[in-house]
C-alpha cells in the first residue's frame, strides 16, 4: 500500500462575539471560494422524531424568504452567481451552509433578507 501524502496541521482562529457565540475561522487559499458552515446546539424538546417538524423548519429556513425578499428571489440571485445556501436540523443541532466563489462574496452579502 502506498504511503499517504503529507498534510499540514491546521489551527482555526477562535473568536468570541459579544453575545457569547463562539466562531472558529479557518482560512484555506487552495481554492478561490468562500464557505461557511455554522452549527448551533439545540434541544430536541418539541421535535421528538426525525423528519417532521425539524425537516420542515430547516426547509422553511432556507426557502421561505423574508418580508422584504421572497424565497424565489433568493434562489434566482444565488443561481445567477453560482452560489449555494442550505440548512439542516437534527435532534441536537441546527446548521446552515454557504458557498460561493471568492469574487462574488461581496455580491452575496446582498442576498441576505433584510
Amino acid at each position: 500500500m502506498p504511503a499517504l501524502n503529507p498534510f499540514a496541521k491546521v489551527t482555526p482562529e477562535r473568536v468570541v462575539l459579544p453575545n457569547g457565540l463562539v466562531l472558529f475561522l479557518l482560512e484555506d487559499h487552495t481554492l478561490p471560494v468562500v464557505q461557511a458552515a455554522p452549527m448551533f446546539a439545540r434541544t430536541a424538546r418539541g421535535c421528538p422524531r426525525p423528519g417532521g417538524p425539524r425537516s420542515l423548519t430547516a426547509t422553511v429556513m432556507r426557502t421561505g424568504g423574508s418580508a422584504a425578499k421572497s424565497g424565489d428571489w433568493l434562489d434566482d440571485r444565488l443561481a445567477a452567481i453560482g452560489a449555494s445556501l442550505s440548512s439542516n436540523m437534527g435532534s441536537d443541532y441546527a446548521s446552515a451552509g454557504f458557498w460561493c466563489l471568492s469574487e462574488n462574496a461581496r455580491r452575496c452579502s446582498g442576498c441576505s433578507p433584510r
